[in-house]
């Protein structure tokens, strides 16, 4: 599970991916390690048009040169794919729903390409990837395969924001909250620039434009690769635990509203898998 959301003046994306990976796992064929598990990450095919950058996210051209590096030294491994991984402090509702941080909002604002509304993403929860992985390891018959951990719902990007943040605060247009385009938000990009800057060591790693060329990127899922569902795990809804798991960042969470105080937060609107 070797890996870096962004690169720093120690260690380069191919230097974890792909260096890393390889000597791990010609490590392991050495010693006679029986089974080798590589966590890659979704969206690494060729087909991935890039957004933000002109030669797209070098995170992920890198972990897909790791895992033909690893390939190449453990045939026999199996690779994980997951999509954007969410459960308690993960790397995707923290990053949006921390309503006070001054990394991925613009004041009360969420600046973001295309406003969210051409970005699909399919969520998977920590605790079936997890699942996935023991899976894997209690059958031989896994040894050589890819396979794809998505969640089992597919939303817009911008249904998913704004869904987070109605749960957090009861009335966020009222508190100021809404999504603007990235193109149309030139402070924003400053302050992604001056962090990318001055912070080339241990940069704010949501804050700079790897990170925001992925989160533009839609989730693409293969039909030629096994899921989580192939290894017989029953995937967990973002519907049935998002209330629990954004209760520490709502807004006055200390408050204990009364039943039926505020209105039920109806559920952000599914698109059709096909």
């Amino acid at each position: 599970m070797i890996g870096r959301d962004w690169e720093t003046k120690n260690f380069t994306f191919n230097d974890v991916h792909v260096e890393a990976a390889r000597k791990l796992a010609r490590l392991c064929k050495e010693a006679n390690v029986e089974r080798f598990i590589h966590v890659s990450s979704l969206n690494i095919d060729d087909k991935v048009e890039p957004i933000l950058l002109k030669e797209g996210s070098q995170f992920l051209k890198t972990k897909r040169e790791g895992e033909q590096a690893v390939r190449e030294e453990f045939p026999e491994a199996t690779i994980v794919r997951p999509s954007t991984i969410w459960g308690q402090e993960d790397r995707f509702l923290n990053v949006y729903c921390e309503i006070y941080g001054l990394m991925r909002h613009q004041f009360r604002n969420i600046p973001i390409w295309e406003k969210g509304e051409r970005t699909e993403k399919q969520p998977i929860a920590v605790y079936d990837v997890a699942g996935g992985i023991t899976a894997i390891i209690k059958d031989p018959s896994t040894a050589g395969k890819t396979y794809q951990f998505v969640g089992p719902k597919r939303y817009k990007l911008s249904d998913l924001l704004d869904w987070f943040h109605k749960i957090c605060i009861v009335n966020p247009i009222e508190y100021g909250y809404k999504r603007t385009h990235l193109k149309y938000s030139p402070l924003f990009q400053l302050k992604v620039y001056v962090n990318e800057f001055i912070t080339f060591a241990y940069p704010f790693g949501y804050l700079q434009w790897e990170y925001l060329e992925r989160e533009s990127i839609s989730d693409h899922v293969s039909k030629e690769l096994p899921t989580l569902e192939d290894l017989g795990i029953t995937l967990t809804t973002m519907e049935s635990r998002m209330h629990w798991e954004l209760k520490p960042y709502r807004k006055d969470y200390g408050y204990m509203q009364s039943v039926h105080e505020f209105d039920a937060v109806p559920d952000p609107p599914i698109i059709p898998i096909h």
